[in-house]
């Protein structure tokens, strides 16, 4: 009795569909909508071609779709299961459906290829009163492959253009992961590893933000960061889905200094970045690039202070006004004077050498800690100075600067000027008698005379 019942109840559902798509030949003959006559398609796909209703109907919607178009959903229905042939073929004759473009459904069917599963049926939707399609789209997505509560904002990856050119991509794979209820930590996102906390934040993100800054949103908060400075790192121009190695860190740094400025934060990241992340920063001018090296390698916040940190970003920021400044003039006049060669009783080595052009005056600026680099540039390029540097290569250990020295050119007489130690503290004694045999060497008038140096 059971069964019977059962019997019937398909029949009759049999009958309602023919009934329906009787109704929709009846005004594809008056209208030609190809809609219409694709709905009939798609009910006898499998049914026999000798049929003259399917030949007929086939005939006419050539005239609207190509035979990539009818392929299309030839081969989708052939490939998939019997669940979503029945979806798409009622969403095809679903009565709000009648007058929407091709590509809403071929949009639909790409959908429907990516889901896992469908939740809801076509019949048993209760369509918004817009006759926008972006929005029906988005409404019939919502009914059928949502299955629980998501963040709205996730709804900012379907469209009816990225639906169709973009089914197979990481944003539509995304978007079936979260709809299908499995939440963002189930979703591989490159090398950046996603935790069942930042799901619990994704699904409680601020919509506004929109999908990839909620999802941003999210990860700092899953790694420590309060609201607002979640907020201020979500706005930052990161790659979507980065993850950096020393972001922790931050973050604990900047709740323990109540860090949230978006100003300060941006630019304490740009400063790190360039000092852990990238090797160089480039500079360029018309057809040229140049290199500026970072001024802090190994940079950490390990018992820094909000105002220490600061401090080194505006000596980076100068760092590089003083490479934009200098990057391409020209190196300063050549001499026929003669660098030193020393070995010490420790068995080191200790060179005195010519700083040639800007560049490497900068860098002895940088290393020594004093103002070489913006007082005697000038001088240099004149011809009226000359800066040295006095570098001791030990044993063992790496080559390190002891002294900057200022050579003084008038007319044909040759004179020590300034002679600094690092920070302008007194160069070593050993540095004052290797100066003094150099100066020897080359005629400089004033090579004994070490109190009249600097």
């Amino acid at each position: 009795m059971a069964n019977r019942k059962k019997r019937l109840e398909r029949e009759q559902k049999r009958l309602l569909r023919e009934q329906q798509l009787s109704t929709v030949l009846r005004k594809y003959k008056v209208k030609k909508n190809a809609i219409k006559e694709l709905a009939f398609l798609l009910e006898h796909w499998n049914g026999s071609k000798k049929d003259k209703r399917w030949k007929a109907a086939k005939r006419s919607i050539s005239t609207t779709w190509n035979d990539e178009e009818i392929s299309f959903f030839q081969n989708y229905l052939m490939g998939y299961s019997h669940q979503k042939k029945e979806a798409l073929k009622a969403a095809v004759i679903h009565k709000k459906l009648q007058n929407v473009s091709k590509k809403f459904f071929q949009s639909f069917a790409n959908i429907l290829r990516a889901s896992e599963r469908v939740f809801r049926k076509v019949e048993d939707w209760k369509p918004t009163k817009s006759s926008n399609e972006e929005i029906v789209f988005q409404d019939l997505f919502e009914h059928l492959f949502v299955g629980y509560k998501v963040n709205r904002s996730i709804f900012q990856l379907l469209t009816i253009t990225r639906a169709f050119y973009h089914a197979d991509s990481k944003g539509i794979q995304l978007l079936m992961t979260v709809a299908a209820g499995k939440g963002i930590h189930a979703y591989k996102f490159s090398d950046v590893k996603m935790t069942k906390k930042m799901n619990f934040f994704f699904g409680n993100a601020p919509e506004k933000l929109g999908i990839y800054k909620a999802l941003a949103w999210s990860k700092y908060k899953g790694i420590g960061a309060d609201d607002k400075l979640a907020l201020c790192l979500a706005n930052k121009s990161f790659n979507d889905f980065e993850q950096r190695n020393w972001m922790s860190e931050f973050i604990h740094f900047a709740n323990k200094e109540n860090l949230s400025d978006s100003k300060t934060v941006k630019k304490i990241l740009e400063f790190v970045d360039y000092q852990l992340e990238f090797s160089t920063k480039e500079i360029k001018k018309g057809m040229y690039t140049y290199e500026v090296p970072p001024l802090f390698r190994g940079f950490n916040f390990k018992g820094r202070t909000l105002t220490s940190v600061l401090r080194m970003c505006e000596e980076w920021e100068q760092h590089i006004a003083d490479f934009k400044r200098t990057a391409f003039i020209r190196d300063f006049p050549e001499m026929e004077l003669e660098g030193f060669r020393h070995e010490t009783n420790g068995g080191g080595i200790v060179y005195i050498k010519r700083l040639n052009n800007p560049k490497q005056l900068i860098e002895e600026a940088r290393y020594m800690k004093h103002c070489v680099a913006k007082c005697y540039q000038d001088e240099c390029m004149s011809g009226e100075s000359s800066i040295w540097s006095l570098k001791l290569h030990p044993r063992s250990g790496n080559t390190k600067r002891v002294v900057t020295i200022e050579l003084q050119h008038e007319k044909e007489t040759i004179r020590f000027g300034e002679v600094q130690g690092k920070t302008n503290v007194c160069p070593p004694q050993y540095s004052v008698d290797i100066l003094k045999k150099w100066g020897e060497k080359i005629g400089v008038k004033n090579a004994s005379d070490w109190k009249y140096w600097g």
